[in-house]
């Protein structure tokens, strides 16, 4: 799914003049974040929850949750300007 994500990007030409819109979701919309943020395009999260819901409902339920969480939080701090 990777991949093919970045193969997507990619051929769309995705960059720091663009916006990318996900949940953040485990998965594909981390996976997709995470690739957008790469190619130093702005992201920002639409939580459908409130945070702890959405981490609760979305994030740790997954199979390896505590690893996404890790990963939701840094993309999250990313977007936001961090590290």
């Amino acid at each position: 799914a990777q991949r093919e994500i970045e193969a997507v990007l990619d051929r769309l030409g995705v960059d720091g003049s663009d916006l990318a819109l996900t949940q953040g979701a485990a998965g594909g919309d981390l996976l997709f974040a995470e690739a957008c943020l790469a190619r130093g395009a702005r992201v920002q999260f639409m939580l459908p929850l409130a945070e702890p819901e959405f981490i609760d409902q979305s994030i740790l339920p997954s199979s390896d949750g505590p690893q996404w969480l890790e990963r939701w939080r840094a993309a999250r701090a990313r977007a936001a300007g961090g590290k």
